[in-house]
């Protein structure tokens, strides 16, 4: 079972918010640490979505695997000492037009489409570049029947501490609200 996201930037002059879907691991103390991690200037930002939707971040490297290559992903596989390759399992690139970054006209069509329920997000990450000289990450979840959508803070020790613990787990805090249109 994946968890799902998306992962946007939000652009300060025209508002506008550009996203890609991330498949595997979208919780906080995953896709969010990541990001965090290995994202955290614009530039690093905007190549990660210019290349269009991502199975999954890699913990270590934080390297993508975008889906329009995806027939050179290749990782090493602990289990059997040696690399695998999407290539030889028959992994074929995405067409581009199926994986390729959506345009939003601002925050709240961003959050909405990406957490209205049907398309089973569970989380949405974005960007904020709209902060003057500190952009950062944030990161949205909904509760799928109020039509509220919750800000959930990213507190980069606790996210680390979080992956390092067995259970994984992380309590979430909420740190503000947004009211939208009646989510499914």
């Amino acid at each position: 079972m994946s968890t799902r996201a998306m992962v946007g930037y939000l652009n300060k002059d025209t508002k506008k918010v550009t996203g890609i879907y991330s498949h595997w691991d979208g919780y906080p103390d995953g896709v969010g640490y990541n990001l965090m991690k290995f994202y955290g200037n614009p530039r690093r930002v905007l190549h990660l979505i210019e290349g269009g939707d991502v199975s999954a971040i890699d913990w270590k490297t934080g390297q993508p695997c975008h889906y329009a290559f995806r027939s050179t992903w290749v990782r090493w596989n602990e289990l059997d000492k040696k690399y695998n390759n999407e290539w030889d399992r028959g992994g074929l690139d995405e067409k581009w037009d199926d994986v390729k970054p959506r345009l939003y006209k601002n925050i709240e069509q961003y959050l909405d489409e990406s957490l209205s329920g049907k398309s089973m997000i569970a989380y949405a990450y974005l960007f904020d570049t709209s902060l003057g000289n500190s952009p950062r990450w944030r990161c949205f979840k909904s509760d799928y029947g109020s039509g509220k959508i919750f800000e959930v803070e990213l507190n980069e020790k606790k996210l680390k501490k979080a992956r390092k613990s067995k259970s994984g787990d992380v309590k979430e805090k909420i740190i503000g609200e947004i009211k939208i249109r009646k989510v499914a």
